[in-house]
């Protein structure tokens, strides 16, 4: 729940500074002098970060290592993107609270926007938590710690604490003798299976590599986060130097660790990148999202100039590619989550105002919107639809992950669809679908055993073929 608090505080922070037709474009604020990306060393970390010149007097958004950096804008609202299903997670906004469910929007055939539920807690069937008070023993609902997403949604791992409490110092408390369950979906968050425990409180951070998760827990009030591999249980030690309550996991096993004077370490200390920091405050945002091809991902961080006469908070997102170089960078002053890529964009949420806007916001409604972020345009498009809604009002709506259609749903089998090697009814079973499951529509049909069968891919990854009769196509 470390992220959950970052983003608590963060909003506080920036929500009271808050295009196309009638919409408001965002008015960039001069940045602080910006200091360039370094190349990673062999060693230890003790290089001195290049340095580019201070931007003249009003000139924004200045340069990082001969990248200009490009001031996002609010562009025009738009539509729930075709052929894409989002995995969305709810709860309170501005609150600290735990995540309360995973819910899956997307348009079904008739072009009406569905939202199925993936996960809550009571889907999960776990006992009350116990927790010791001041009162005594008392029993509390499970508590959703962490999740985590691999960048295709082919795999989910959310953790939850389900004795005492599981955090460690700030807004998410902890206590001795905490327990921590995990659970895992491999078919897009349909079902759920058991994957473990530990008997401390811990929260997933991410995927290191297909089936193995990184994970921190804490043993003591206050105490630095020690971090895992698991299941394995296998130690990952902190770079010299860290602090911090999470690390980046990067493709192919390596991790990268932020520090607080702006350096971004591989696992054995050297240099990955160094961001800048001097002279505002930087504070690292724990999120990191691949993109499909494994080559490249995003990194956030926020400057903000506290102690000033004049506070300002400035929102930074670099995308770099697994071999340190820095590709495209980007900033603006809303508070933008940056989540998943869909084909060369980004989606994500943006907290905004009811000036930016041009469909109503209910006086419900506080949080943020889900947005798709076109880098190449600059435009950060808010996505109202269904978000503004009486179901949303809890207004987290965080998009944690895409699966990209088109689409064919499992329906009406009372347990689950085979999909075969083959079209055919003796054909080999590679995978057996849930009701509920969205499939991969290949757009290959055969007919075979007097049955139209279509080839698939199961969000696992199997390819083969089911019967068409099963299936609600997208």
């Amino acid at each position: 729940m470390r992220g959950l608090i970052f983003v608590g505080i963060v909003l506080l922070a920036v929500a009271c500074n808050g295009g196309g037709e009638a919409l408001r474009t965002a008015t960039p604020k001069p940045s602080p002098a910006l200091t360039a990306i370094a190349t990673p060393t062999a060693g230890p970390a003790t290089q001195t970060p290049l340095t580019t010149p201070t931007p003249a007097a009003g000139r924004f958004p200045g340069v990082i290592d001969g990248v200009d950096v490009v001031g996002l804008r609010v562009g025009e609202e738009t539509e729930l993107p075709d052929n894409a299903a989002l995995v969305i997670e709810t709860g309170c906004w501005g609150c600290d609270g735990p995540a309360e469910s995973f819910l899956r929007v997307y348009r079904d055939p008739s072009g009406h926007i569905r939202t199925d539920t993936l996960l809550t807690i009571d889907d999960l069937g776990l006992p009350p938590r116990l927790v010791t008070t001041a009162e005594g023993m008392q029993e509390e609902p499970p508590s959703i710690t962490g999740f985590a997403t691999r960048p295709d949604g082919s795999e989910m791992v959310v953790s939850v604490c389900v004795r005492e409490f599981c955090g460690s110092g700030g807004l998410d408390a902890w206590s001795p003798n905490s327990k921590t369950a995990f659970f895992r979906s491999t078919d897009g968050g349909v079902t759920w299976q058991e994957f473990g425990e530990l008997d401390v409180g811990s929260s997933v951070i991410g995927f290191v590599r297909e089936g193995v998760v990184l994970v921190s827990s804490w043993q003591a009030e206050m105490a630095p986060a020690y971090f895992s591999l698991f299941p394995s249980g296998e130690t990952v030690q902190t770079p010299s130097g860290v602090t911090s309550w999470w690390a980046f996991p990067l493709p192919g096993g390596d991790l990268l660790w932020p520090a607080d004077d702006g350096r971004l370490l591989h696992s054995d200390g050297s240099v990955f990148a160094v961001v800048p920091t001097d002279p505002w405050r930087l504070s690292w945002v724990p999120r990191i999202n691949h993109d499909p091809t494994g080559t490249r991902f995003t990194l956030e961080w926020v400057l903000d100039n506290a102690g000033s006469p004049s506070y300002q908070v400035r929102h930074y997102i670099g995308i770099f590619r697994t071999d340190s170089r820095l590709e495209q960078a980007f900033s603006l002053s809303e508070l933008l989550f940056v989540g998943p890529w869909s084909g060369p964009d980004l989606l994500g949420n943006i907290a905004i105002s009811a000036s930016q806007l041009t469909t109503p916001i209910p006086q419900s409604f506080a949080g943020t919107l889900p947005t798709l972020i076109d880098l190449d345009a600059g435009l950060i498009h808010p996505i109202t639809d269904p978000f503004l809604g009486s179901d949303w009002k809890g207004g987290r709506s965080l998009v944690r992950a895409v699966f990209l259609g088109p689409f064919a749903r499992v329906v009406d089998t009372g347990s689950c669809l085979n999909v075969r090697a083959e079209p055919g009814s003796a054909a080999e079973v590679l995978a057996c679908a849930a009701d509920g499951v969205l499939l991969r529509d290949m757009g290959e049909t055969q007919e075979t055993d007097g049955m139209t069968w279509l080839r698939v891919v199961t969000p696992a990854g199997v390819e083969g073929w089911v019967s068409r009769q099963y299936l609600q196509e997208q």
